[in-house]
């Protein structure tokens, strides 16, 4: 099979939605081009699976679809540097690091975290000739099969080591790391074919490929294909404090497990000698058991307080339901579960989607800080689709600005999408929810809305304002419209691996861990298909943030001080660049913007 040399720079591909296609399977999802690097290591996320099309190894060796490997590597012709990140080998120390396709073994994404050499610790621009710091690229070498062709191709993301690096203690010495560096005219790449950008949105492209272990090849074509929730016990994270908070909420706080134990030792007589021959250990037993018991009754009337003390019945295949900011990220695997589920869904954003939508998945382009926008959309949903039934408001941005930074449109617009938007959706899809006594609003909020961090005021603002909505709301639909069965549910999640957060810096991550999409789009499905209202929190450690405003200032304060790294090399993607030509073309259009509906042709 022939062997196909490809090569550009990020500057050439396809970036939609804060994801670059490159010319192959990987998907970069950070850093973005041009972006300053620092902090402790140097970290790159790629989708090895374009988006869900590939599947995931093992491979079935005769597959005529699969990634033989991909080799990342940081060089400079201005320093003359050429270092390896991982070429499928570990060295010594983890100074170049293993096959990157093995690891997180069931995720699609890879995040590739490597610690950053000797010779590139200090702080902003090289400060001497002799410096290599400076304007560096980032090599991804993939060495792939599609459809029974072999490739090769190299792609090139420019980045700059400006930001502050410090000493580690194991940090890898540059030269153990750094490679000959070839010219451009050795590595002779244009003289070799081009197989361009793959499996952007609109790339017709199709993946032919069998399942590892089958007894004959059969080749498939791609489909969208959803993972189920996950509902084991160690969650996509890994081993983290939710593991273990998980198994004491199903042991020992579990009341069902407690009773028995109880009610022996209470009236059987072998059971009372053992209460009297170890007093302290009943006492501490007696005062967990209660505590179990009063946590599990508590949450038991807060389901009933929450739902007006009612029951409801939904009939999924009948449900229609809209999510904001769907075409990728949490939005984007919320649509996915629910159109599983048997939904017809309306995806409402400004982006194109970033995967193949099935049938019954409908996109509208819509800005929906705009209310004239969204009433022509919204009209156009009903005529086509039908009335909703399900609203998730997830659609969200981030400035990542310090207060005297952030402008007039900085706050404008993240207030307008962030808060505003809400009540622009509400108000068009509630009415008809409330007629019919029937329906579930989604806020997707965050852990932000409890506490706030340096360069994240305005963000934590709005978040904390949606918040305030969904009580308001949730009060108003009992109180004002008499429809109680008009389910609420409030989503408070910390830090996740989306694009909107590239950058972010997290300092527990035991406690505190980085969440998966997926995680976050599991617990709100998860909690929608009850057909309740009730509060997602994730990771569940987060609920202990919940109490920041009722402790001690000197520990309140301190915390907050403790975030003042988190956002220091933040790089988050920017749905809209230049908010200055964003409102003044808003204020230009009188017609909102014809949408679109993605449905295939044949089913």
């Amino acid at each position: 099979m022939p062997l196909i040399l490809a090569s550009a720079s990020a500057a050439d591909f396809v970036i939609s939605n804060g994801q670059i296609f490159t010319p192959g399977f990987a998907i970069l999802d950070a850093p973005q081009p041009g972006t300053p690097l620092g902090g402790d290591t140097i970290e790159v996320a790629l989708d090895v699976s374009a988006n869900g099309k590939l599947n995931l190894p093992p491979y079935d060796p005769d597959s005529p679809s699969l990634i033989h490997n991909i080799t990342i590597f940081l060089y400079s012709y201005d320093t003359g540097r050429n270092f390896t990140i991982t070429n499928g080998t570990a060295s010594e120390n983890n100074a170049s690091l293993g096959d990157i396709m093995l690891s997180e073994p069931g995720s699609t994404v890879k995040h590739v975290k490597w610690t950053w050499p000797d010779c590139l610790i200090g702080d902003g621009q090289p400060d001497s000739p002799d410096s290599d710091r400076g304007e560096y690229n980032i090599s991804i070498r993939q060495n792939f099969r599609l459809n029974d062709e072999d490739h090769y191709t190299i792609f090139d993301v420019p980045i700059s080591v400006t930001n502050r690096i410090d000493f580690a203690g194991n940090n890898p010495a540059c030269d153990s790391v750094d490679n000959p560096l070839l010219t451009p005219e050795e590595i002779d790449a244009e003289a070799a074919n081009n197989v361009g950008v793959l499996f952007a949105p609109g790339d017709a492209t199709v993946i032919q490929q069998t399942t590892a272990g089958s007894a004959e090849s059969i080749h498939l074509e791609w489909r969208s294909v959803v993972m189920p929730i996950h509902n084991g016990l160690i969650p996509r994270e890994g081993f983290t404090g939710d593991v273990i908070l998980k198994l004491l909420g199903r042991t020992a706080f579990n009341p069902s497990l407690l009773l028995p134990v109880y009610l022996l030792a209470k009236f059987t007589k072998k059971g009372e000698d053992l209460t009297m021959l170890h007093p302290t250990a009943y006492s501490r037993f007696k005062a967990i058991f209660y505590l179990a018991l009063v946590r599990y009754l508590s949450k038991k009337i807060s389901d009933r307080v929450t739902n007006g003390w009612s029951s409801d019945t939904y009939n999924w295949p009948e449900e229609i339901a809209v999510v904001t900011g769907g075409s990728g990220g949490i939005g984007g695997h919320v649509v996915k579960l629910l159109a599983e589920k048997g939904l017809k869904v309306v995806v409402l954003d400004i982006q194109p989607m970033t995967f193949d939508a099935g049938p019954n998945v409908h996109y509208f382009k819509c800005d929906i800080t705009s209310s004239a926008n969204l009433a022509a959309v919204a009209k156009e949903i009903r005529a086509k689709v039908g009335e909703p039934t399900i609203l998730v408001n997830n659609a969200g941005v981030a400035r990542g600005k310090t207060i005297l930074e952030t402008s007039e449109k900085d706050l404008k617009f993240t207030f307008d999408v962030n808060v505003f938007a809400h009540y622009n959706t509400v108000k068009e899809f509630l009415p008809s929810m409330i007629r019919k006594n029937h329906g579930m609003v989604v806020t997707v909020a965050s852990l932000a809305a409890w506490l706030t961090v340096p360069s994240m005021v305005d963000y934590a603002m709005s978040k904390t304002a949606a918040m305030s909505f969904h009580e308001g709301l949730s009060a108003e639909l009992k109180t004002r419209y008499n429809a109680p069965k008009v389910r609420t549910v409030i989503v408070n999640q910390g830090y996740t691996k989306t694009a909107l957060f590239t950058g972010y810096y997290n300092d527990s991550p035991f406690l505190m861990p980085a969440l998966e999409p997926e995680s976050v789009a599991d617990g709100i499905c998860r909690q929608i298909f009850t057909g309740r209202s009730g509060q997602v929190i994730m990771p569940a450690f987060g609920r202990i943030i919940q109490l920041i405003q009722a402790l001690p200032h000197w520990y309140s304060y301190g915390l907050r001080a403790k975030g003042e790294n988190i956002m220091t090399n933040w790089k988050g993607r920017q749905v809209v660049q230049d908010l200055d030509t964003y409102y003044a073309d808003k204020e230009k259009v009188t017609n909102p913007e014809e949408s679109t509906v993605l449905v295939p042709e044949h089913s």
